[in-house]
């Protein structure tokens, strides 16, 4: 809040000098803070654009959120990209090894490369963890 209360400062004084009487200073300032919170949205919402973009974003802030991982893979596995997939998988596990659904979507990405042995010991460990 730091910032916006120094924005919020501002736009109190420049109002001030500028002698804008119509409007009420505090009215102006919260349409200034509110401007400026707008902008913080629309520059924010950029990370939204798609599912791939959202969970890089969360890992860049989060690097151990295995749910990050785990749905980047599935989004990177729904356009093909395996082996990235994989790796997201991968990590989702080491976050959380007992994650039998990392486990069972890891097999089906290795089924997908024709990896079958990997495929296998994916599907054992997820039917392990939960019979």
């Amino acid at each position: 809040m730091g910032p916006l209360a120094l924005a919020g400062a501002g736009i109190v004084t420049a109002m001030e000098k500028i002698a804008i009487r119509r409007l009420p200073i505090q009215t102006a300032a919260t349409l200034g803070i509110l401007l400026i919170l707008g902008a913080q949205t629309f520059q924010q919402s950029a990370k939204y654009h798609d599912l791939i973009t959202l969970y890089q974003a969360t890992l860049a802030k989060n690097p151990k959120c295995w749910m990050a991982e785990y749905n980047l893979g599935l989004a990177l596995k729904n356009q093909g990209q395996l082996d990235q997939a994989i790796a997201h998988y991968r990590r989702a596990i080491d976050i959380w090894p007992d994650y039998v659904d990392a486990h069972y979507n890891l097999g089906g990405a290795y089924i997908e490369k024709g990896e079958i042995d990997e495929a296998l010991a994916e599907y054992r460990r997820a039917i392990e963890i939960r019979p």
